[in-house]
């Protein structure tokens, strides 16, 4: 199985062909203002499909259900890796996106992991040549503290369109074993994306630690079923944050964390909020690098 898994777990190169989008973050007012256009498409991501069914959601929004639609790679633990191309492509293609679409990503809940899951989904669909992608900020919770209406609503029938474009195919490579040779090289800043416990549980020799949590600001909402949700934090404040852990504009960083998903959230403001082009994505993360049986290190020290 680890030999399975090196092979197929991939990093993902964001350099100058990942354009910053247009609008990468969008309010809940631009949303409910826009909501009715042609082309505007909610996506609503799940790990479960509960949620979405049982909290409410942003009336339209089609539901990406991270558990039974895609072809992710299974990691050690229960985790999930970012799909291969193929699942990339049968993703786009059942959720029935163009590349024409202005896609707005949000989550049926609302925690740290769920922004996590949204922001791999942009990724994603960036990875397979949509242009015009954005997150939600804050979520179905910022949705419903500007007093917008949900719906219980099953998911809207969707007609898969085909969808075959792949324009990642040629960035991807063999992940954990390129990760390798460049932390060997000792040329890039890993950052590890999770909490202190995590990181002191084990990380990756060398690599600092930059907890995605102190990319937002938790806010409360006048409804229990979404008592808080995650804002990002200024952009102003976002470069404050990175060049005081040594972030700095041109430095070559690899983001990683637990399977993916906190990272993905570093990968989102540094390539896409800030505009920093040297920005490299370990979809796999910590556990794809044990299952390799790779160097970890252990305690707070990098």
């Amino acid at each position: 199985m680890s030999l399975v898994l090196v092979a197929v777990v991939a990093l993902v190169p964001l350099g100058a062909s990942a354009a910053v989008a247009s609008q990468p973050l969008v309010s809940a007012r631009w949303l409910r203002a826009h909501e009715g256009d042609a082309g505007v498409v909610v996506v609503s991501i799940d790990a479960s499909g509960a949620a979405y069914r049982g909290g409410g959601h942003i009336p339209g929004a089609r539901l990406w259900d991270t558990a039974r639609l895609g072809g992710y790679v299974d990691l050690p633990g229960g985790r999930r890796a970012w799909p291969g191309d193929r699942g990339v492509t049968a993703v786009v293609d059942r959720l029935g996106l163009s590349p024409s679409d202005h896609v707005v990503l949000t989550t049926a809940d609302d925690s740290i992991y769920s922004a996590g899951l949204a922001a791999r989904a942009f990724l994603i669909l960036r990875a397979a040549g949509f242009d015009d992608v954005s997150l939600l900020d804050g979520g179905t919770g910022g949705w419903v503290q500007a007093r917008f209406p949900l719906s219980h609503a099953a998911a809207p029938a969707v007609t898969p369109n085909g969808f075959r474009d792949t324009r990642a195919v040629p960035g991807w490579i063999d992940g954990t074993a390129r990760v390798h040779r460049i932390w060997q090289a000792h040329r890039v800043l890993f950052v590890d994306a999770r909490a202190g416990s995590g990181y002191r549980a084990g990380h990756i020799p060398g690599a600092i630690d930059v907890p995605s949590g102190l990319l937002f600001d938790e806010q409360p909402t006048f409804d229990q079923t979404f008592p808080t949700f995650y804002a990002y934090r200024p952009v102003a404040a976002l470069r404050s944050l990175y060049r005081a852990h040594g972030l700095t504009r041109g430095r070559t960083v690899m983001f990683y964390c637990g399977s993916g998903l906190l990272s993905a959230e570093q990968v989102f403001v540094a390539r896409y909020l800030l505009g920093r082009g040297t920005v490299d994505y370990y979809p796999g993360s910590i556990a794809a690098w044990e299952a390799a049986h790779l160097p970890i290190r252990r305690g707070a020290a990098p």
